[in-house]
């Protein structure tokens, strides 16, 4: 999927990426395919960034295209048509409290998998939760859960239907470190299947091995002289 940037000014006044140093907005094309690091450090606005690119945080000028639609002036239908094609994963796992586990992945099959027998559906999270291994959690409620575990099931989630395209915020935060490896080798195969990966971080070196393009910024003011 093909996400474009066009002369992008946040609602903050926050420092934008480097690429935009005299306040004339943020253009950038990510092509289909194509995998885009934002790194910086705290502050800088990555977070904000994020929730402008998902939709969550009208941009002050400027638009945000997926595939040519602008997430901010879509009807609805196409809106909801364009989430089933998306992953979207946040910086604090964003589980139903008051849904099990199960229930909160079955939410997502419901959506994903409209056209599934229930049974069918049951089963993909049962061998989503086997593949993450995280079966054994199916029937806890998010508040009996680490961090970790919440966060290994926020991504395993996101990934569920092999989305077109993958925005991370704050990459592999609460994630165990025996879990990285895996993660980065479940992103390897969704690159290789042509979705496009917009991830954000202040560990690059986290992505090392997983080939990018990197966008730094900078949460140090960039007024027009």
């Amino acid at each position: 999927m093909q996400i474009q940037f066009r002369d992008v000014q946040l609602a903050s006044q926050r420092a934008l990426p480097l690429c935009r140093i005299q306040n004339q907005g943020f253009s950038h094309l990510i092509e289909s395919g194509q995998t885009v690091v934002f790194s910086g450090p705290s502050g800088c606005g990555k977070s904000l960034l994020f929730s402008t690119l998902v939709g969550l945080h009208k941009p002050a000028a400027g638009n945000i295209y997926f595939n040519e639609l602008d997430v901010y002036a879509a009807e609805s239908k196409a809106l909801d048509e364009l989430k089933c094609r998306m992953g979207v994963v946040f910086d604090v796992p964003a589980l139903l409290s008051n849904q099990t586990v199960e229930q909160n992945l079955m939410l997502c099959a419901d959506w994903f998998f409209v056209d599934e027998t229930y049974a069918q559906r049951k089963h993909r999270v049962n061998q989503l939760a086997k593949e993450y291994d995280f079966f054994n959690l199916l029937p806890l409620r998010p508040n009996q859960l680490s961090l970790a575990e919440a966060s290994l099931i926020a991504v395993a989630r996101a990934l569920f239907h092999q989305p077109q395209v993958l925005i991370w915020d704050s990459v592999f935060h609460g994630i165990e470190t025996s879990k990285k490896s895996f993660l980065l080798n479940k992103l390897q195969q969704l690159k290789s299947r042509g979705s496009s990966l917009i991830l954000f971080t202040n560990a690059r070196q986290d992505l090392a091995d997983l080939p990018h393009q990197l966008i730094e910024l900078d949460s140090r003011d960039k007024e027009q002289n």
